[in-house]
């Protein structure tokens, strides 16, 4: 991989946030704020190269710092190129929770309703929901509607 290190200036969308500075702690909140900023930069990162010395630049700080510096030395005399689709599986490998899918299950069966209203109760269900893999199957929905009727208060549904 070709890094050039002469940044380059363009014109960001406007608008449009760049993401916070990475430190390795929060990766679902990076990939979201970058998947935004990049999808509304996309002229302005029109290659492979630029697209990771971009996620590179917002290594900053604690385990992501590091990584990017490994990273960099690993790959400094590439002579294949590195796809941006390679980069970010092993970016993405490096920093996600192994145990999120488990956690976000686990944290589905003991979720109940309580005092929150339905609204609320159902939002924070369909995102543990997500997180815990289960998708539009008939399997899925099955084992969703025994959890709900165990979770839901249905004196605060009722409402």
């Amino acid at each position: 991989m070709y890094l050039n290190p002469e940044p380059r200036l363009f014109k960001e969308a406007v608008g449009i946030a760049r993401p916070s500075a990475f430190d390795g702690t929060d990766l679902d909140a990076f990939k979201r704020q970058w998947t935004i900023y990049h999808r509304a930069n996309r002229r302005a990162l029109p290659n492979d190269d630029d697209k990771i010395l971009a996620v590179l630049s917002y290594c900053t700080g604690g385990q992501a710092a590091e990584w990017a510096a490994n990273w960099m030395e690993e790959h400094e005399f590439d002579t294949v190129v590195v796809s941006y689709a390679a980069f970010w599986r092993e970016f993405v490998d490096a920093f996600e929770d192994s145990n999120k899918k488990k956690n976000a299950q686990q944290k589905l069966q003991r979720l109940r309703q309580g005092t929150k209203t339905v609204s609320e109760f159902f939002t924070e269900f369909d995102i543990t929901r997500r997180q815990a893999g289960y998708g539009n199957t008939e399997t899925s929905n099955d084992y969703l509607c025994e959890l709900l009727e165990q979770a839901i208060n249905y004196e605060i549904a009722q409402e």
